[in-house]
């Protein structure tokens, strides 16, 4: 009974302790073609868990001349997959993400897309490599970009329950805390 309560208030704090903080996103412009190219970013690699040594930067243009105020939503592949960040670009067009390792060594992908009026223009999509940590074992990586931990609690069992900053995302481990899930999947 007392487990059972313990991860209940748990699970409420979590869920209802977590809020959504979305970036206030200015209307796009009516603009032409809408292009977006890779600034810097590409061919990097960094130790699982780590961010990238450099932002991923695009630059999104309408016939030629920079595009201010669009919307590029970045994605990156793997365990953070469901983790969409969008940003707007700046005076000269450009947006720019960093980009944090996941778990899976080896390649990864991150897609830029840019979006006007809630459709899908035009994207890219970078690649970096992961590599094995040889500081921490790193098994999962899997944590919302640029968020805090608000809470995290450890059950009898040893399982942890953690909720995250910036998003409505909570994370639980194995019984001995080697890797870190979403309770859906």
């Amino acid at each position: 009974m007392t487990k059972r309560l313990i991860v209940l208030i748990s699970l409420s704090i979590c869920i209802f302790g977590c809020k959504k903080d979305r970036p206030s996103i200015t209307t796009a412009p009516d603009v032409g073609s809408l292009k977006i190219s890779l600034v810097s970013g590409k061919d990097q690699s960094a130790f699982t868990g780590v961010d990238l040594k450099d932002s991923v930067a695009v630059k999104v243009s309408t016939d030629g001349s920079p595009a201010k105020n669009i919307i590029v939503e970045f994605r990156v592949s793997g365990c953070n997959n469901e983790f969409i960040v969008q940003k707007q670009t700046n005076a000269d067009g450009i947006s720019k993400y960093m980009w944090q390792m996941a778990a899976d060594e080896g390649e990864q992908r991150l897609s830029a897309v840019v979006i006007n009026k809630g459709k899908r223009i035009d994207s890219i999509t970078v690649t970096a490599t992961a590599l094995k940590n040889p500081i921490n074992n790193v098994t999962s990586a899997c944590t919302p970009p640029n968020a805090l931990p608000l809470d995290i609690r450890q059950l009898s069992t040893g399982r942890l329950l953690a909720c995250f900053s910036g998003q409505n995302a909570i994370r639980y481990s194995d019984n001995i805390v080697v890797t870190i899930k979403r309770p859906w999947v």
